[in-house]
């Protein structure tokens, strides 16, 4: 990945002899990227890259072995300590060349033309930051900048100050703990140098220093990094070091440390809600709440959770504040599923969905994949299509609302606009040949090869008691042929109860009605209620 050179500069114009130290980084021999590809480190250099405004983040394509900064991102360049950047040069890769763009140096001047760029300066760090529009690619200038690279060439000045002693300035200890009210403990500071120490704090909330003697001063609880730094000489080069420095406030309260072993529970409404255990330091008393009863309850003191209906809610412990400890409080998500709700749930990958295609004209674009089921009419000869992927019939004749189904989408070869014109959902009862058209696809904000659009639901409420069936309607006409891919179906729809109407027993005994979370109702409206008369309780549904 390296190749290192020393090279003479030319000793009949400056009258002198200097030297310099050349590097070539070849981006697909990197192997330091961090998880995102944002920064790496490669012959003691460190890259930063950053999108700042724009609308994509940096990356490595290792399809095209480049690096690429996209319109309004950076790239920092920062080389070792002492030693600075006098060139910097890139090969522009071929996909860097249609969208190569203007770039703006933080100092030092740029050379740029169509395929090419090169900078020139005097500094130990670079930030070059890309165009907005393509002013020197082969696109039009209407798309947006480019920076993409397969190898970058830096020169540096270490040969002209090869001569010099490294200033060896070490602290004793990397990190001191420090605390308010008594005195800092020492931490020694060695140095080669002849050169004057320059002393710097970070955070001058936290802690102060001398900058001549490097004595702190404590401010307030918290951290700080103390930093010693000489300037280069005529024998030394210019040195660093640091240390971090946490102070902590004697008379500071203790966190109440607070947390539930798991930040979500998942639990059936028919089931025993699994135990969450809480640990927590402080000594106060721990209250319970939901942030929602209508989905569960929550004993105040003991944390117990009682289930009502499906839904989520939040359960949070709080402390108050003691002498010793700050008040605290820690919560996860409950959600409570009903598997009496589920009509129908299938991911949508196999046949053994019950998914079946109906041709309207042409041939059949679907198919079952991995990724779902999925209409791509490249593979069709004509290129041309007009089908629907049919769900089986879902039974909601004892349902009631709210019903929906809820499902997954991805695009793919076509545009944002596109999708709602070529791909729509429709409905039929059973036995009916006719679709009619619940809604158009969802798309996404934007297209980005395979785009997800994730549990998108549509409301099904209008065929509460009967029988129908789903159709995804895909068209492709030869020159908009988009890709549609459909997985992870969930049928959902209140169970109806077996009364439909109140009917008043022969009994002298008052009849009360309550809603599903025992709160007495006066006067019901439509919904599910308990009624008491006498010694029976009885769930009805009232309509």
């Amino acid at each position: 990945m390296k190749k290192f050179l020393l090279s003479l500069a030319a000793v009949v114009l400056v009258g002198a002899s200097a030297l310099a130290k050349e590097y070539t980084i070849t981006m697909s021999e990197v192997t330091t990227f961090n998880a995102d590809k944002t920064s790496f480190t490669a012959e003691g250099f460190t890259f930063q890259a950053a999108k700042n405004n724009g609308s994509s983040a940096p990356t490595y394509n290792a399809n095209g072995g480049d690096y690429r900064i996209y319109a309004k991102g950076s790239l920092t360049i920062t080389a070792p300590a002492g030693v600075n950047m006098t060139n910097v040069s890139v090969t522009i890769s071929k996909a860097g060349k249609k969208r190569q763009t203007n770039i703006t140096a933080s100092d030092g001047a740029v050379t740029e033309a169509a395929g090419s760029f090169a900078w020139a300066g005097s500094v130990n760090e670079l930030k070059l930051t890309v165009g907005d529009r393509c002013t020197l690619g082969t696109d039009p200038e209407t798309k947006a900048g480019q920076f993409c690279f397969t190898d970058i060439t830096i020169t540096t000045d270490e040969g002209a100050g090869s001569e010099k002693t490294d200033a060896g300035l070490v602290f004793a200890s990397e990190t001191i703990n420090a605390t308010l009210g008594e005195a800092v403990p020492a931490n020694a500071l060695t140095k080669g140098t002849d050169a004057a120490v320059v002393y710097t704090s970070s955070n001058v909330e936290v802690a102060t220093v001398d900058a001549a003697t490097g004595e702190v001063t404590l401010v307030a609880a918290g951290t700080t990094t103390i930093k010693a730094a000489t300037e280069a000489t005529e024998k030394y080069k210019a040195g660093e070091a640091s240390y971090t420095l946490v102070v902590v406030d004697p008379n500071a309260k203790k966190p109440a440390n607070l947390a539930f072993a798991n930040a979500t529970v998942t639990v059936d409404l028919s089931e025993v809600v699994p135990a969450n255990a809480l640990t927590k330091d402080t000594d106060a008393a721990v209250v319970y709440t939901s942030s929602n009863v209508e989905v569960a309850t929550v004993d105040a003191a003991t944390g117990e959770v009682t289930l009502v209906a499906a839904g989520t809610t939040t359960i949070k412990a709080a402390t108050e504040a003691t002498e010793t400890y700050e008040a605290g409080e820690a919560t996860y998500t409950l959600t409570v599923m009903d598997k009496a709700e589920i009509v129908y749930e299938n991911d949508g990958k196999t046949d053994a969905s019950g998914f079946t295609f109906e041709v309207v004209e042409g041939e059949n674009p679907w198919l079952f994949s991995d990724y779902g089921m999925t209409g791509n009419a490249f593979k069709i000869a004509g290129k041309t299509a007009d089908a629907y992927a049919v769900s089986p019939v879902f039974d909601l004749t004892n349902r009631i609302k709210p019903i929906s189904i809820t499902q997954t989408f991805a695009y793919n070869f076509i545009t944002v606009a596109q999708v709602p014109e070529y791909f729509t959902i429709a409905v039929r009862e059973e036995g009916a040949t006719e679709w009619t058209v619940l809604t158009a696809a969802p798309a996404p904000e934007a297209m980005n090869k395979w785009t997800y659009v994730d549990d998108y639901a549509i409301d099904l409420g209008a065929y509460e008691g009967k029988k129908i069936q789903i159709g995804y309607h895909y068209v492709a006409d030869g020159t908009v042929c988009g890709g549609w891919q459909i997985k992870n179906f969930l049928v959902k729809g209140k169970k109806s109860s077996a009364v439909s109407d109140i009917t008043v027993e022969d009994s002298d005994a008052p009849v009360v009605y309550y809603n599903m979370q025992g709160v007495r109702v006066a006067n019901p409206a439509n919904g599910l209620y308990i009624r008491v008369q006498g010694k029976k309780a009885t769930k009805v549904l009232v309509r």
